[in-house]
């Protein structure tokens, strides 16, 4: 299926499942056996610049069961939107620096309260990093943010980050976060933390790691919500008025990063895959690239403006202290005042002979 898109660099299909069997027995008499499967086809590409850049393109397929897979024409499809997303890529100038008004879809939402907040309210850290930030969070007064390793599903999508009992023998329990902008508890384990002394059924690793308090299914909602255009109107409003050139639409995101130590600087960072400049008076986008987006957490939150309708689900694996745990987010679309976003890739020297498949006979 790659043959007809000769530019494209290490193209691949990965075909993925695990199945995971946990035994748990301990002396207060609990035991358990679960198994647990996971599966996924990701569908991925890059590009070498002619400025020396490796852009990259991806699809990804999540399902709990093998029916949930995509069929082979599925797969074609994701392969032809790669080729025409790094295309479009190629073509696209970088963006230069920026802080001003972005609007973000539910999976780059999600993205931002996961990195942001979520592992900031994992009980253990107000423990063992001691994070400066969870004792001060407060959101804007329309957000709602659980974590719910009981729901299997949103809307017909699996969610990965479901289970029914933790690593600790504690059954899965909805934790309700923050509450109208007001933080509630936290993630919990059955390590206890000051004012928090029993598990709320969160406590997951991997395999040989001790447990600690993780994210599952993460789930940000707000009773206030707008449809897309109307959000796009808001933003270039706001553009306008600070006289800025252009505003930000983020439509895909890949990864993220965060810290929460105690003794470094409190930040987190988005890999956006598809990024727009858009005009605040035509309204026209223009594909950029070569970004991140950056920000501190107290600075993130309370610059929340609006929030879509329609909810996104992104399922994912989150690594920490504990190893790499299946989780999911659940968030609609979302106007910020602000957003920074820094030059990302670093260039190298394009090789002087072409790889095997650009090769002409």
């Amino acid at each position: 299926m790659f043959k007809g898109y000769k530019s494209l660099v290490d193209p691949y299909v990965r075909i993925r499942g695990v199945s995971r069997v946990r035994v748990f027995v301990n002396s207060e008499g609990s035991k358990f056996t679960c198994q647990e499967r996971f599966f996924e086809v990701i569908v991925a590409a890059w590009y070498l610049t002619k400025d020396g850049v490796y852009l990259s393109a991806s699809r990804q397929f999540y399902g709990r069961s093998l029916e949930e897979l995509p069929k082979m024409a599925k797969v074609a499809e994701a392969i032809d939107e790669i080729a025409r997303d790094l295309s479009d890529l190629a073509r696209a100038e970088p963006m230069d620096p920026y802080a001003g008004p972005a609007l973000l879809s539910g999976t780059a939402t999600g993205l931002v309260f996961h990195e942001a907040i979520g592992h900031r309210l994992e009980g253990e850290r107000m423990v063992k990093t001691r994070s400066p930030c969870v004792t001060v969070i407060t959101v804007t007064e329309s957000v709602d943010l659980i974590d719910d390793p009981s729901l299997a599903e949103w809307e017909g999508v699996p969610l990965y980050g479901h289970y029914d009992v933790d690593d600790e023998g504690v059954r899965s329990q909805r934790a309700e976060l923050v509450k109208s902008g007001v933080l509630k508890t936290f993630l919990m384990s059955r390590s206890p933390t000051k004012g928090f002394h029993h598990s709320n059924g969160h406590g997951r690793h991997e395999r040989y790691q001790d447990p600690m308090a993780r994210m599952a299914n993460l789930i940000v909602t707000s009773e206030e919500r707008r449809p897309w255009p109307e959000l796009e109107d808001m933003m270039m409003t706001m553009v306008r008025e600070r006289g800025l050139p252009h505003g930000i639409i983020v439509r895909r995101v890949s990864s993220g990063e965060t810290r929460t130590d105690h003794y470094d600087f409190q930040a987190f960072k988005g890999v956006p895959t598809e990024v727009y400049r858009v005009d605040p008076k035509t309204g026209k986008e223009t594909r950029v690239r070569d970004v991140n987006f950056i920000g501190t957490p107290l600075a993130a939150i309370q610059r929340i403006r609006a929030f879509g309708e329609d909810y996104q689900v992104d399922n994912s694996y989150c690594f920490a202290e504990s190893g790499s745990v299946p989780v999911a987010t659940v968030a609609p679309a979302m106007l910020v005042d602000e957003l920074e976003l820094q030059r990302a890739n670093t260039r190298i020297r394009p090789p002087v002979l072409p790889f095997p498949p650009m090769a002409r006979r």
